[in-house]
């Protein structure tokens, strides 16, 4: 009986046979740790699968990044890596770059600026025009002008009608 105690030991709480060296449990647990990141990575590859399922769970989490992990089930951090190694930004980078993208068709169907920052909740209109600026290079209100929507009510009659 006594031989078979000395025979086992445990290593930070992984049961050692006398035949099994350090080396090789340690290299078990660090499999174990990467399969267990790789199901993490599939979990999320499960809610980020494709485009349509990314938008709508941008949409779900009011475009926060924050909420966004908070419907995937992980950790704000494990979402940033992920977003890190898959499109190479943070997911508000990507957040914003795709409500900005929404916001677009807003503006080209002839909604008032306003009502397009509140709708894709920017908290006050002048920070969805500084954005809008940032990533387009003009205002939203040169942008729906330069697509043909009138923003503000009817057209006004051209000159030449007249």
């Amino acid at each position: 009986m006594n031989g078979e105690l000395r025979s086992v030991r445990r290593i930070r709480g992984t049961r050692v046979d006398a035949g099994q060296s350090v080396r090789a449990i340690r290299k078990d647990k660090l499999i174990s740790l990467v399969k267990g990141r790789i199901l993490a990575n599939s979990h999320l590859n499960l809610h980020l699968e494709s485009d349509a399922e990314r938008v709508s769970l941008a949409r779900k989490a009011d475009y926060r990044a924050r909420e966004l992990a908070r419907l995937c089930e992980i950790s704000p951090r494990q979402l940033e890596r992920y977003f890190q190694a898959r499109f190479g930004q943070t997911p508000q980078e990507w957040l914003d770059a795709v409500r900005l993208r929404e916001a677009t068709d807003r503006l080209r169907g002839g909604k008032h600026v306003k009502e397009v920052a509140y709708e894709y909740s920017f908290i006050h209109p002048s920070h969805f025009i500084r954005k809008f600026k940032q990533r387009y290079g003009c205002t939203p209100m040169k942008f729906a002008l330069a697509h043909g929507t009138e923003p503000f009510g009817e057209a006004s009659p051209s000159p030449s009608a007249a």
